[in-house]
């Protein structure tokens, strides 16, 4: 998947190449930046906290422990093309941005 990698605020590298986000049960360190959400279809800039991993082998297991482990991904980690993974990671509320499938490369 074509996702963005975030950059921490004094401009280190986060590894966090997946653009995940650090919700309440994340407890390692985290970065926060200014990221685009949508709410009802309009794009609003906002501060929000991500997830900041020392390595890209971290990043990448946190993730697919992530697409493996929660249910809501499910159609993620069954889809038959890279298209309809892209497409269910959007159905499943990984992003806000209406045309999140759209804009990874698959």
């Amino acid at each position: 998947m074509g996702q963005r990698q975030i950059r921490r605020e004094n401009g280190e590298p986060s590894y966090n190449l997946f653009g995940v986000k650090a919700s309440g049960n994340w407890k390692g360190p985290v970065t926060e930046i200014t990221t685009t959400e949508y709410e009802n279809g309009e794009a609003k800039k906002v501060k929000a906290k991500f997830r900041v991993y020392s390595s890209y082998l971290e990043a990448l297991s946190d993730y697919v422990g992530l697409l493996t482990r929660n249910p809501r991904y499910a159609a993620v980690t069954t889809a038959a093309s890279a298209e309809q993974g892209a497409q269910a990671l959007q159905d499943a509320g990984y992003a806000t941005d209406p045309h999140y499938a759209r804009k990874l490369p698959t």
